[in-house]
């Protein structure tokens, strides 16, 4: 009984799944014992139709679609196995009717008065088209019954009307009908108390969980409030990092030399580059205050901020470098914005440890280039090299950076708030003879800031 009932169970519950709504899993669950319960019908039968080959292959095959119905089910395919169960029966019985009889076959006519509960029970209330349907087609099929089975020619292999038109037959299928009509209902009914069941278990489980889901809210109150205060710390060090990286952008060291310098030309009487020089400082001071106080700024903005700077170093370092600004005609300056004092430590880097050390002919090219959603800056020096840069740093007492640092601080900062990706490529320029000539920086910078 054991594997009769683990059979019943694997093909009344092929194709549900924990997706499917209450109403669907029942009309599934009721689609496949139907089939099954069908197919059991007409294996009975067959019994019946050793001596009719014919009608024996045509009930087969009909027996094997009734059976389908699971096999559907299993690839969700629920509106097939469905359509099988509203339409094969009426079709079956007429036809089969026919070919059994010269006249009307009685004992199959009223066994379509019993499979008119089948489109109720597989579509039922919610569905209500497809039920209907169903229902005019069976009892279109009872209406049309006599005229469609006068029609079909009795089969040569059935002798006569009474060889499978009896009344042992009618009565046999009448309460085969019965059968079928009550366990029907009877499957419906339990599928429905058991649904009705397994809601009472749901909400009595869930009643359970209100006192612990309260004692959850009670936790995560409290996990937002440590989020919070994770939050203004994170802005503290937001704070912290952002006048770091603006203390970096201006050198204590080239503000006093440039001061020095301007100093000098002053008491050479050199008054017009003096004035020259202090309205570029001046200028160069201005640009740097409200570039800090903006996210972003133009590259327009941005170039000019940086000439005057670069302007100030060449006038520190007696004219040793010059520097060539060069922008994609793709690109639009005085629209294109990017983070404000992202490139100024680069070129800072460029003239202090590359190109200050020349005596002469020394060159800075900052180059934007546009590459779809991003801007790449190249800042390329022809200086003495990272390498020999590092040597001589190495060797100066005292002497600590933290330009790089407070840089990459920086990018990382700019990437969390953005999510975007700022990347930095450091290349160390050779000539043919692999000698240090000197340092590209590619900085790619998206669009979307």
């Amino acid at each position: 009984m054991r594997f009769f009932g683990k059979i019943w169970y694997h093909i009344s519950y092929s194709g549900v799944h924990a997706g499917l709504t209450d109403d669907m899993r029942r009309k599934v669950i009721i689609t496949n014992r139907m089939g099954f319960v069908a197919f059991l019908v007409i294996f009975k039968s067959i019994v019946l139709l050793y001596k009719a080959p014919t009608l024996l292959t045509i009930s087969f095959i009909t027996g094997l679609l009734y059976l389908s119905c699971s096999f559907w089910s299993s690839f969700r395919l629920y509106n097939i196995g469905r359509l099988i169960m509203i339409i094969v029966p009426p079709a079956f019985i007429l036809y089969n009717g026919g070919l059994m009889t010269d006249g009307p076959a009685n004992s199959s006519k009223f066994i379509l008065l019993g499979i008119i509960v089948i489109p109720i029970l597989l579509f039922q209330l919610s569905e209500n088209i497809k039920m209907w349907l169903g229902i005019i087609w069976v009892i279109l099929a009872f209406i049309f019954f006599d005229t469609i089975t006068n029609i079909i020619p009795r089969h040569p292999e059935i002798i006569n009307d009474t060889a499978l038109d009896n009344p042992v037959v009618s009565t046999v299928n009448g309460i085969v009908s019965m059968i079928i009509i009550i366990v029907a209902f009877m499957n419906f009914i339990l599928l429905n108390r058991k649904q009705e069941t397994d809601l009472r278990s749901q909400l009595k489980r869930l009643q359970n969980k209100n006192s612990a889901q309260l004692q959850e809210q009670e936790k995560l109150e409290n996990l937002l409030a440590q989020h919070e205060k994770q939050y203004e710390t994170l802005e503290q060090m937001n704070n912290s990092l952002s006048s770091q990286a603006l203390r970096a952008q201006m050198d204590p060291h080239f503000m006093f030399n440039a001061l020095n310098s301007i100093q000098n030309f002053i008491l050479s009487r050199d008054t017009v580059s003096a004035i020259n020089y202090v309205s570029k400082f001046s200028k160069l001071m201005r640009q740097t205050m409200e570039s800090s106080l903006r996210e972003t700024v133009t590259i327009e903005e941005e170039i000019v901020l940086l000439k005057n700077y670069l302007d100030l170093e060449k006038l520190r370092f007696n004219n040793v470098f010059e520097y060539v600004f060069e922008t994609d005609d793709q690109i639009d300056a005085s629209y294109t914005e990017i983070p404000s004092m992202l490139l100024q430590p680069f070129i800072e880097n460029a003239v202090l440890h590359g190109l200050r050390h020349k005596k002469s002919g020394g060159l800075l090219k900052i180059i934007f280039l546009y590459q779809f959603e991003h801007i790449l800056c190249i800042v390329e020096d022809n200086g003495m090299g990272r390498e020999k840069a590092a040597a001589v740093n190495a060797s100066r007492e005292g002497h600590k950076s933290h330009g790089s640092s407070v840089t990459a601080n920086r990018l990382a900062l700019l990437n969390a708030k953005s999510n975007t990706r700022t990347s930095v490529i450091y290349i160390d320029l050779y000539d043919e003879d692999k000698n240090a000539r000197g340092t590209r920086v590619e900085i790619t910078i998206p669009l979307e800031y």
